[in-house]
């Protein structure tokens, strides 16, 4: 309710918290005269926030845009991070390899433990191609190893490891 003095609020109330207990506003307001349940967000509010195919995500205290699936990137998804390639060129980088030392502690009566050395890759790229075959992704490691990713004739991806 609102003091006798005071006038009520008006506008929206996301997420309330009250002694880090979240507090079900929208089964309140079903039951109280003008309230509504529900309260658009910032990514139905202002249009179209997030650009080039950029998904909208609701915080709690606002949002955040999901680049992942675009050639965008940035808090808005409108810095391009593609490439065009010409015929017979391409990009080198050269990675520092990113590995984790653990402990083997998994036999208790064993007095020794042994080192495991991680390692965990992630990749994702999109491509538009109107030239195959081709090699869209190739890395390589100092011990000789590979992984290639290569596009046939046909259209069909192929992925080769070494």
């Amino acid at each position: 309710g609102t003091a006798s003095r005071q006038k009520g609020f008006l506008g929206c109330i996301r997420s309330l918290r009250l002694n880090g207990v979240t507090l079900d506003l929208e089964e309140r307001a079903k039951i109280t005269p003008g309230v509504k349940p529900g309260c658009l967000g910032h990514c139905s509010s202002y249009g179209n926030l997030c650009h080039n195919g950029g998904r909208c995500i609701e915080k709690y205290n606002g949002y955040s845009c999901n680049c992942s699936h675009s050639a965008y990137d940035g808090p808005f998804c409108k810095k391009e991070i593609s490439a065009l390639f010409e015929p017979g060129t391409s990009l080198i980088y050269t990675l520092e390899e990113s590995s984790t030392t653990v402990k083997n502690l998994s036999d208790s009566s064993s007095s020794i433990s042994s080192d495991i050395t991680l390692l965990r890759e992630n990749i994702a790229f999109s491509f538009r191609t109107t030239h195959a075959p081709c090699i869209l992704l190739y890395i390589s490691s100092l011990d000789e190893e590979y992984l290639a990713v290569t596009l046939s004739r046909n259209g069909k991806s192929k992925t080769l490891m070494h």
